[in-house]
């Protein structure tokens, strides 16, 4: 998924969908310092579309049995507690359903994407992720894991975005999102490292594993004194 990165947090905000949903997502999952840059819940219907869909029917089914009752002169005590008894029954499942999508909730910060379901959170850091796609024929968002050594978010290889409403473009911004929060994250670790390494006092030669007092090193071509090697002064440094 190709996105222009943006050059500035100004211009992640500027580009945000006009289907953020200010709100949804529970602020005590986030640190004080973190700030939401989307947030949105699934599609309620297409989340739970047979959980509603198919008691939604039956109400209407019964619902058409008592009015043709009525209608007829038919209609008795009986008939009318049946039915609601029946649309008691059939609304637990709705209720449920609802219950359930009120307590879904997605969200992109500028630290991580994140996942609430059923007080539950799934999160990862954007220097965990690979990108994030649209899921084939669905309105799916899947954000793929980055390969490499075991990550500390438990978002296995991947996180997925189910039923988002108006996916093709919040994709679209979630890329970007990921993109240039990863690239603001390698460049604070290069100035760190780069800061860490002008304090340092020595060096570990890669080479023979031996410490080198950096004062010992000749400022052009330094190399170990020990086996020779040719040396960088900021490679292997410790304070």
């Amino acid at each position: 998924m190709e996105s222009l990165l943006p050059s500035s947090e100004g211009e992640v905000i500027a580009a945000r969908p006009g289907s953020n949903q200010p709100g949804v997502f529970p602020r005590k999952a986030l640190a004080p310092s973190e700030a939401v840059l989307f947030e949105t819940r699934p599609a309620l219907l297409a989340e739970h579309r047979w959980a509603i869909g198919i008691p939604t029917a039956f109400i209407l089914f019964f619902t058409l049995i008592v009015l043709a009752n009525v209608a007829s002169g038919q209609g008795s005590i009986a008939l009318f507690g049946g039915f609601g008894f029946l649309l008691g029954i059939l609304l637990l499942p709705i209720l449920f359903a609802v219950v359930r999508w009120l307590g879904t909730a997605y969200a992109l910060t500028d630290q991580r994407v994140l996942v609430v379901r059923g007080g539950e959170y799934t999160t990862a850091a954007y220097g965990e992720l690979q990108g994030v796609t649209l899921a084939p024929h669905s309105t799916n968002l899947v954000f793929e894991a980055a390969p490499g050594p075991a990550r500390p978010s438990p978002v296995r290889d991947r996180l997925v975005w189910s039923s988002v409403p108006y996916a093709p473009a919040i994709v679209i911004f979630a890329e970007s999102v990921i993109q240039f929060y990863r690239l603001r994250f390698r460049q604070a670790t290069a100035v760190e490292k780069v800061v860490s390494d002008s304090m340092a006092k020595e060096i570990t030669c890669p080479y023979c594993g031996r410490t080198i007092d950096l004062k010992a090193l000749p400022r052009e071509n330094p190399s170990c004194p020990y086996c020779s090697a040719p040396l960088s002064p900021v490679a292997g440094a410790t304070g």
